[in-house]
């Protein structure tokens, strides 16, 4: 796979879901470098080659069959680049995919501590909601007391 970010990063044609699902799998790589090359691409690449939404359906249709916990590793290194990209793609992305699916709680964790890296443990009163309305509603709907529902009350608290 390690050419693969190379390939991705020289192909000529238009960026779509197809394209999206292409660095899904690369993020799941076992391999630092390939996960860190999919950080670099979709910070380079998100909001101009490829859109939101394509990425969005491209990793939402990838995730049933990938690693959560070595994507929380490239959404890790995406966001030591950019964080509100991060933030942005994940807030799209989280609602389209399994809660209970193996790793969510990882997955969910890298979401909460960017979060509240970029908007405060707490928002005042004044500030609008930095969430979409699907992602809390998504976040609702965590139950119990696995990792990913705990990330998921965290998160929620502090929109309050």
């Amino acid at each position: 796979m390690h050419d693969m970010v190379q390939t991705l990063r020289n192909h000529p044609g238009q960026w779509n879901s197809i394209t999206a699902q292409a660095l899904a799998v690369l993020a799941t790589s076992k391999h630092h470098i390939d996960r860190a090359g999919a950080a670099e691409l979709l910070v380079e690449t998100l909001g101009g080659r490829l859109s939101y939404e394509d990425a969005t359906t491209g990793f939402s249709q990838a995730a049933p069959a990938l690693m959560f916990t070595r994507w929380a590793h490239t959404f890790e290194d995406m966001a030591a680049i950019d964080p509100h990209v991060t933030l942005r793609f994940l807030d799209g992305l989280l609602p389209h995919c399994e809660r209970t699916q193996h790793g969510m709680g990882k997955l969910l964790g890298v979401y909460a501590q960017e979060y509240v890296r970029v908007h405060g443990a707490k928002r005042s009163a004044n500030d609008s909601p930095q969430l979409s309305p699907e992602m809390t509603a998504w976040l609702g709907g965590f139950k119990g007391s696995s990792q990913a529902a705990k990330h998921a009350r965290a998160i929620l608290k502090t929109l309050t």
